[in-house]
């Protein structure tokens, strides 16, 4: 092989390492941003103690307790992601994680969305108060010993069905939602339409006066 020959076979293949080294760089370094969430969470477990904010909870309006700190199970942080994807876009790295390897877990920037959206995150998933002031979904307690379920929402032997009784500190009913009628809610209770038979869970009308969410 000529000397002239071999000189350019040395610089062109000098070339091809180089451009290769630098697709390969730049290849790899799209992947580690991309991937910077999943491989800082692959290691951390799901639990609030990775997280700055408080570990108690304040209380809303229907007096059920509304923790601030970061979910600690993989269910309530993937919530909490999806969240961000669809209200914050951008918010990891300049895009979204869409389900993606550390989908669940806590990493530094699911941590640092905490810190910034959690506030507003807990406020849009809180239970909002009904015109009773009953959340959906709260526990209410009689206020009384007893009180008279209704098919619907009006006084009278025609539309009762039977009674609610106060058993000890347990729940009577749970809140479903404001009726149409003013003081009347709809509640899940355990109704006993005789005395002496077990009480039947359904679906009932109930003054609203006479439960509270406060237990005896």
């Amino acid at each position: 092989m000529e000397p002239q020959t071999k000189k350019k076979l040395i610089i062109i293949g000098s070339i091809v390492v180089l451009v290769g080294t630098a697709v390969g760089l730049y290849l790899y370094k799209r992947k580690s941003d991309k991937d910077k969430e999943s491989t800082a969470d692959a290691g951390l477990p799901s639990t609030s103690d990775q997280t700055n904010t408080p570990s108690g909870g304040g209380t809303s309006s229907s007096g059920a307790s509304v923790s601030t700190s970061i979910p600690s199970d993989k269910e309530g942080i993937q919530k909490f992601q999806d969240w961000l994807d669809k209200k914050y876009p951008k918010w990891l790295l300049g895009h979204t994680l869409n389900k993606g390897s550390g989908y669940g877990n806590v990493g530094p920037n699911t941590k640092k969305a905490w810190d910034t959206y959690g506030a507003e995150y807990r406020a849009e998933m809180a239970p909002k108060p009904s015109g009773s002031g009953f959340a959906k979904g709260v526990q209410l307690y009689l206020t009384a010993p007893r009180e008279v379920a209704y098919s619907y929402p009006q006084l009278g032997a025609s539309s009762a069905i039977g009674n609610i009784y106060r058993v000890g500190g347990t729940p009577a009913a749970q809140m479903i939602e404001d009726a149409n009628a003013k003081g009347w809610i709809k509640v899940y209770a355990s109704v006993k339409t005789k005395d002496d038979e077990p009480g039947k869970q359904m679906k009932v009308y109930v003054p609203a006066k006479s439960f509270t969410t406060k237990k005896p």
